[in-house]
């Protein structure tokens, strides 16, 4: 799906960073923490859905709080519809939360398995990823 053209059916995606010097690879256990269960849940395959959120396990991509700060987490979460779990795909590769009009970032910037978080938008490798 292509949340840029909502009549697109949802499909089954991997998040890859290119970062360089790194080899592209899936999200892992330790990018992103699941607070309802204290525990980190193996996310590889992601679902994309036509309303704008991203899906794994059943749970969603979600902005911690719904909150607009830079350096908020994020974290997998019950589907619950609000805007702190939609996410536009730019074509720049960047994540985009209009809620917060910040983007999923992965502060290392090198692919370890850091928590991610959203930050002002800036056009860095941190913040590209891939959506077939």
């Amino acid at each position: 799906h292509d949340p840029r053209n909502p009549g697109d059916p949802a499909r089954t995606a991997t998040r890859q960073s290119p970062l360089p010097g790194h080899p592209a690879r899936p999200i892992n256990d330790q990018e992103i923490s699941t607070p309802e269960s204290a525990r980190w849940i193996r996310a590889q395959v992601w679902t994309v859905e036509a309303n704008g959120t991203l899906r794994t396990s059943g749970m969603c991509l979600d902005v911690e709080g719904g909150n607009d700060v830079d350096g908020t987490l994020i974290d997998l979460y019950t589907c619950n519809g609000t805007g702190a779990q939609v996410w536009t795909a730019r074509s720049d590769g960047e994540l985009y939360n209009p809620l917060s009009a910040k983007c999923l970032d992965d502060p290392a910037g090198d692919g370890s398995g850091t928590q991610l978080e959203i930050w002002d938008c800036h056009d860095g490798v941190n913040q590209v990823w891939t959506l077939p």
